[in-house]
């Protein structure tokens, strides 16, 4: 204890004289030696000495013990810029004001207790590169996030399944539209109407189109239900008023299996090859009844009418079968003939 510590320093000493030192002994010791000392020491150290320290390397080099040990007033006084947090446990983080919050780095925001991302600036929240490090977060931490933070989110490279509804809701428009095709599943109603003709022709699959909650597709409106590629995502998932806003080019591209949710107004808007192709009797005989009535000479003359049997036509129908129809025609079937 009557060693000038400042000039020999701590290297020839053992472990348990070390743990002699005073605590005028300990205050002038310099950051390369803090790793010799234990929990009961390291409260001696003073703001200066814990800002002296240049790096994580040289912090992680004091046992973990003894790290837990520094109390929120040394904490405070560490450079959080040149050490980061990951040497510190959650209680020591919860220490941390905005000021030194603001020097942390995507890389450690998982490291934060839910209760300090609101500290976190709109800067730092952008500076969040992908969902890996966004997903690193607990789901308490995703849920402190403010709408001003969300609005800050890169939301193109992090993605949205981490959000809750409401901060879903808090999303720009501009963000809405950065989202690709794995995205929109997670949009609210409130929101899916704010995605481009050019997001919504981009769904592929009926797979794709179903992942959209039922209320969700609901929403969707005039202009996005007329982008819809509908010979691959089908019809059936769409209400009856979405059918309605169908554009005749989309009627025209769909496959036989769609025919039974058309309205008789837009059944007149199939080509005579859509009807050629219609090679199961169930496929014409599940459109409503007033759609089959609303098909047209030219329609009705393109029908197979050896698979789609005739008495399904109105009296008037019947009337525009070619000859080539009515040689084809089995002889139950003459019956419905003039």
């Amino acid at each position: 204890q009557a060693l000038d510590i400042a000039r020999v320093g701590t290297r020839s000493l053992s472990d348990s004289q070390v743990a002699l030192l005073k605590p005028q002994q300990i205050s002038s010791l310099t950051y390369r030696e803090f790793s010799r000392l234990g929990p009961a020491q390291v409260v001696h150290l003073t703001p200066s000495q814990l800002r002296s320290i240049p790096n994580n390397w040289w912090f992680t080099r004091i046992s973990t013990e003894t790290r837990a040990a520094l109390n929120a007033n040394q904490v405070r006084s560490l450079d959080i810029n040149r050490l980061g947090i990951l040497g510190l446990t959650e209680q020591q983080v919860s220490f941390l004001d905005a000021d030194p919050l603001a020097s942390v780095t995507f890389h450690e925001f998982h490291e934060l207790p839910p209760a300090q991302i609101p500290l976190l600036t709109a800067a730092q929240i952008a500076s969040i590169p992908d969902h890996w490090w966004f997903a690193l977060w607990s789901e308490e931490a995703h849920e402190m996030l403010g709408p001003e933070q969300i609005r800050a989110l890169r939301v193109d490279a992090v993605g949205i399944r981490e959000l809750q509804p409401h901060q879903v809701n808090a999303l720009s428009t501009s963000q809405v539209q950065q989202l690709s095709l794995e995205q929109f599943r997670y949009l609210t109603a409130e929101k899916v109407t704010e995605l481009t003709p050019s997001q919504i022709s981009s769904i592929p699959t009926h797979w794709w189109f179903t992942r959209f909650p039922e209320s969700v597709r609901a929403r969707l409106t005039p202009v996005q239900t007329q982008a819809l590629n509908v010979a691959q995502i089908g019809i059936g998932k769409l209400t009856s008023s979405q059918i309605g806003f169908l554009s005749p080019s989309q009627v025209r591209s769909l496959p036989q299996t769609e025919f039974r949710y058309l309205t008789a107004e837009q059944a007149v808007w199939l080509t005579p090859e859509q009807l050629a192709g219609i090679d199961k009797l169930m496929w014409f005989t599940n459109m409503s009844e007033s759609a089959r009535a609303s098909l047209q000479p030219e329609q009705i003359r393109a029908l197979d009418v050896s698979l789609v049997t005739i008495d399904l036509l109105a009296t008037d129908q019947v009337e525009h079968l070619s000859a080539e129809q009515i040689t084809a025609l089995a002889y139950p079937k003459f019956r419905y003939l003039n």
